[in-house]
């Protein structure tokens, strides 16, 4: 089926069921037109005659005056449209309802920023905390400066970090107070409230959903009572093309959708995640899926292939690779694949936890792709038997601590991954241009935002998490390159580890705080490990988990002690322009012993050298052969990794589709 170039708005999702589906031999294909492009928008244009200017003397006095003759509004109601959604909580401890996310304003295939203070261009500034008038687990903090003077606060929200350096939460202000320079939460911020970094207060935010503060170009602002939209147009050579977000989502493959294969269009403007498919032998192919409120893609099913799309300015993460959580079916391979694609700036709402890829369930595979913008954790994954090889990720994790390019953690369960062979550079706030700075009258600062010793990480076993391979990877950059927080059957072998600024290899022992737990004590007082007890939930000494991973069930059995990191190995590393591989105990800093362990510092000690370069493909060049045969980096590395040519990309990595004109 050929669809024809051109733009189509969507009055519901296009949905692909099983009526619409082939079979393995005569699979159905739908496909922009050779030569052309499709479009599939799931928002409605704004024509340029329903701008007007502001014709409400009382509101253009509420905008500042540099702003006054550039913003223009626009009727919803009289266009027909008074669905908004609702501005909701949503951060790292809340998951809004997807059925209900707000609109928002596009202008040529751009997502416009709700009208906030500070301003993110040219510099994204944050507000910093001062004060808790209430204490830490109250709802009110104190600001810098005079700002609130001028809010009118009726749908007003604030969006930070309250208590640490991962986690973020967005909350509805009740009230302010400018005398007392207060702001008053409706919630306290999740998960810990308020906090203080060595006494002093910690927490930065920006406020938006403020009609003052529409000040600049590509801001704009909707008064839900009266259905009046409001924008500061960028500036445009041609007339623009404005957009609201309308459906939830654009495409939907449904449960019973098979052997469909959808290629060569563009799919944007959704409210939450873009594309959904949920049946099998199913893909996504060759595709740019942009400006969602939501995720890009999520699959939910078996034999599904996301190949050579291009999905980047998204709300709250790029691809979820999710396959069949059925009873029986949670460690049977989903065999779904991600190849090939390129995922970038897909955090415009939710910034933390929400991965540039998510692996879920078990067997799928992430393989050529290429990552980077992000400000968290690039790929995340849970369930088993993932494999992730040949990706190109950097510039991510540059916004927070206590988190990696790829990360895991806590579960002794979900295991049987490997990561090989990627590529993955210009880790964290090292590497982020914006310096720290703080305005001494307004308390805004800009830059990186730090607390703690974790750092950046290039591949990060959180927490005592087990049982992943992570073989012949490049990594630059970061505070640790690879980091094992204290768990049991990891095997980093063969890797290059370039720059990291404190070690190029960690592994601590940090479930030593817990008591020491047995298949006798585990449900009793005794045992205060609440890791080893969500282990025990999942009958780790039965079918199919004891057949499937038999060297877990063999510590158990053996009643070793789980809170050491057991049957880990670090072979064959090396180190470059990083001083140290690093085995410690946390907190005491003494030496990791290594007979639990194979480490083998004697006979295959990992190696440490010094090259005068800060350019990786340098560096690796640069290594003399007889120690680049000793990883598993191959010659032709360079060649191999990140993105490749195929029928969708050209030699240079771009999509052949060509993006229709506005």
């Amino acid at each position: 089926m050929c669809l024809r170039g051109g733009t189509y708005f969507l009055s519901q999702p296009l949905r692909l069921t099983g009526n619409e589906s082939g079979t393995a031999e005569r699979p159905v294909l739908i496909s922009s037109a050779p030569g052309e492009t499709a479009r599939l928008v799931a928002g409605q244009p704004i024509p340029a005659s329903a701008w007007t200017a502001i014709a409400n003397p009382a509101e253009q006095a509420r905008l500042p005056e540099a702003a006054r003759d550039r913003v223009l509004q626009a009727d919803l109601k009289s266009l027909g449209i008074t669905d908004y959604g609702q501005l909701q909580r949503r951060g790292t401890y809340t998951e809004p309802d997807a059925s209900q996310l707000h609109l928002e304003l596009f202008q040529d295939g751009e997502a416009l920023t709700l009208a906030r203070y500070p301003n993110r261009h040219p510099r994204e500034g944050w507000i910093q905390v001062q004060g808790f008038p209430e204490g830490l687990k109250g709802k009110k903090f104190q600001i810098k400066g005079d700002r609130l003077e001028r809010w009118n606060v009726d749908d007003a929200w604030v969006y930070g970090s309250w208590s640490n350096t991962w986690s973020d939460d967005t909350i509805k202000v009740a009230s302010i107070d400018a005398n007392e320079k207060t702001i008053t939460l409706t919630e306290a911020p999740l998960p810990y409230g308020f906090s203080e970094d060595e006494g002093k207060p910690f927490g930065r935010f920006f406020v938006f959903n403020l009609l003052e503060e529409l000040d600049q170009p590509g801001e704009w602002y909707l008064d839900r009572a009266t259905g009046i939209l409001y924008v500061y147009p960028k500036p445009s050579p041609q007339p623009p093309e404005f957009i609201i977000s309308m459906l939830e989502n654009a495409v939907v493959f449904e449960p019973g959708a098979h052997h469909i294969s959808l290629q060569n269009v563009v799919i944007e403007a959704s409210r939450g995640t873009a594309v959904r498919l949920e049946g099998h032998h199913l893909s996504l192919a060759g595709c740019v899926v942009r400006n969602a409120g939501g995720k890009g893609v999520v699959t939910t099913g078996e034999n599904i292939t996301l190949l050579s799309n291009d999905i980047y300015h998204t709300a709250a993460g790029g691809i979820m690779l999710d396959g069949n959580r059925e009873k029986g079916k949670l460690y049977q391979p989903s065999h779904n694949l991600a190849q090939n694609n390129r995922i970038h700036d897909v955090n415009r709402w939710e910034r933390y936890y929400r991965p540039a890829v998510d692996l879920e369930a078990s067997g799928g595979q992430l393989i050529h792709n290429l990552i980077y913008n992000h400000p968290h954790m690039a790929v995340a994954f849970g369930g088993s038997d993932h494999q992730m090889a040949w990706n190109e990720i950097h510039h991510v994790v540059i916004e927070t601590e206590d988190a990696g390019a790829f990360y895991r953690g806590r579960s002794w369960v979900n295991r049987g991954h490997a990561i090989r062979n990627n590529y993955i550079h210009h880790i964290g706030r090292y590497f982020n241009p914006v310096q720290a700075a703080e305005d001494a009258d307004t308390g805004i600062v800009y830059g990186p935002f730090t607390q703690d010793e974790f750092g950046d990480i290039g591949i990060y076993f959180d927490d005592r998490d087990a049982g992943t391979t992570v073989v012949g990877n490049v990594i630059h950059g970061g505070t640790v390159g690879v980091w094992v927080g204290g768990g049991h059957d990891q095997k980093i072998i063969g890797n290059i580890l370039i720059k990291a600024t404190r070690a190029a290899l960690r592994i601590d022992t940090r479930g030593l705080i817990n008591t020491y737990c047995t298949l006798e004590n585990y449900q009793t007082p005794d045992c205060n490990d609440e890791l080893y007890r969500k282990t025990m939930e999942h009958n780790p000494l039965q079918p199919p988990l004891a057949t499937k991973y038999p060297e877990l069930a063999k510590k158990l059995r053996e009643n070793r002690d789980m809170r050491s990191p057991l049957d880990n190995q670090a072979v064959h590393n090396l180190a470059v322009n990083t001083e140290n591989i690093d085995f410690r105990l946390i907190p005491s800093q003494q030496p990791l012993v290594d007979e639990n362990n194979d480490f083998k510092r004697q006979n295959n000690p990992q190696i440490s050298i010094e090259i005068d370069s800060d350019d990786p493909r340098a560096i690796v060049s640069a290594i003399p052969k007889e120690l680049l045969r000793r990883t598993q980096v191959p010659e032709q590395f360079w060649e191999q990794v990140g993105l490749q040519e195929d029928a969708y990309r050209d030699k240079s990595g771009n999509l052949k589709l060509t993006l229709p004109a506005s």
